[in-house]
């Protein structure tokens, strides 16, 4: 797509909705914008398909999502946000879904301190690669019996950086570094108000070669902290 503004005010009658093994390509991040008026998400994205080099603005009339990625063999790469959403800036949820996620900028500049940069849910079996994620109640949620790989990733000035919430039958394994999924770590998870990494379940959490505020880590009360572990599990640093 040629560099512009594409606004759903303008016509639209649903999102922008990327069909099953499709491209969707802005000419460059900083000149093709996706304006959101008032549907779900700015974007939906099914099997195979990938959204590349837009900017969403869902600054007129708050979506619940930027993107909502419900396929498999998803690729998002050089998106960025800037605005609130009512869930999540980005939300994969689908059992399985193996999306990949890279250099994109997650930033709530509009109502900092509010909402999810990252839904990763329902099994998630993702990758997060060099992005970053900024000014959100929680960067990076995980759910379910997700394993997301995360690696090379900036997780800074969030209340939260990264909330691994316990379930009563799934219990997600993120590898933030040197974990199951062969993560390389590289996480730069600093100045986040209230915690770096929470592990609410009974796993290890892998999260090694990391920066973090302090060396060690520190754990848990008072906050700020690096990590926190608030069920029988561990965070390995």
């Amino acid at each position: 797509m040629r560099a512009g503004t594409y606004d759903q005010a303008l016509g639209e009658d649903d999102n922008f909705a990327v069909s099953p093994g499709v491209t969707l390509r802005g000419a460059h991040r900083d000149s093709c914008f996706l304006v959101a008026s008032h549907f779900y998400s700015v974007v939906g994205l099914y099997d195979a398909a990938s959204l590349i080099s837009f900017t969403l603005d869902s600054s007129r009339d708050v979506a619940n999502f930027g993107v909502l990625a419900t396929g498999d063999s998803l690729l998002i790469k050089n998106v960025k946000f800037t605005d609130a959403y009512d869930h999540s800036a980005i939300r994969v949820h689908n059992p399985g879904s193996d999306a990949v996620i890279e250099d994109c900028e997650i930033l709530n500049l509009t109502d900092p301190g509010n909402e999810r940069g990252f839904e990763l849910i329902e099994g998630s079996h993702s990758t997060v690669r060099n992005c970053t994620i900024s000014g959100w109640a929680y960067g990076i949620v995980i759910t379910g019996d997700s394993d997301p790989l995360i690696e090379g990733c900036t997780i800074t000035d969030n209340l939260h950086g990264v909330m691994i919430f316990s379930a009563e039958f799934d219990e997600p394994e993120p590898d933030l570094g040197g974990g199951a999924r062969g993560s390389l770590g590289g996480n730069t998870i600093q100045g986040n108000a209230q915690c770096g990494v929470t592990n609410q379940t009974d796993n290890p959490i892998w999260a090694l070669h990391n920066t973090w505020d302090n060396v060690p880590p520190t754990e848990g009360q008072p906050y700020p902290c690096d990590i926190e572990n608030t069920g029988d599990g561990s965070i390995v640093f």
